[in-house]
């Protein structure tokens, strides 16, 4: 499970580790530090890791270097980072031996995309948006879930999260 303490991912760990035993699930939390937000990034991969100990779920901290990747291979910061978050994602489940990794995009992610889509002039097929399963490894259990439930449900159960400053 990408678990960045923000609100999305931190319901999204709460939820699967509620269904984790149904379901047989092996919970693996990953926190991604993309070096952009040095004075942040501490509290937020301690909240995972405290979360993932309560949950009975495994913890793992990855730091990628986004900045120099991204002039190197000139791309923007955001697409790099999430170029790197993914293919960390892979190396450890692949060490991991997992057969899927779970991501916490919302109904508002979902919304945001298909806007970005449009003005890049994407096709019909751009108009579809970000798939609920794709490549049958990544799954978005939350993306037809609007935010304002996902905190609703936090506040409800008091779960802590983290809003980053960017």
């Amino acid at each position: 499970v990408g678990v960045s303490a923000g609100p999305d991912s931190m319901a999204l760990l709460h939820l699967l580790a509620g269904f984790g035993s149904a379901l047989s699930l092996d919970l693996v939390a990953v926190y991604v530090d993309h070096g952009l937000r040095p004075g942040e990034t501490e509290a937020e991969a301690d909240l995972v890791k405290e979360a993932a100990a309560e949950l009975s779920a495994g913890f793992e901290h990855v730091r990628v270097d986004v900045q120099n990747e991204a002039a190197r291979q000139r791309k923007s910061l955001e697409h790099m980072a999430r170029d790197l978050r993914y293919q960390a994602f892979d190396q450890i489940a692949a060490r991991l031996g997992a057969d899927k990794i779970a991501v916490a995009h919302t109904a508002d992610d979902q919304a945001e995309e298909i806007i970005i889509r449009m003005l890049r002039g994407a096709g019909r097929g751009g108009f579809a948006g970000m798939k609920l399963i794709r490549d049958n490894k990544i799954v978005r259990p939350l993306l037809t879930t609007p935010k304002e439930e996902i905190l609703a449900y936090l506040q409800a159960r008091n779960i802590p999260f983290l809003v980053e400053s960017s």
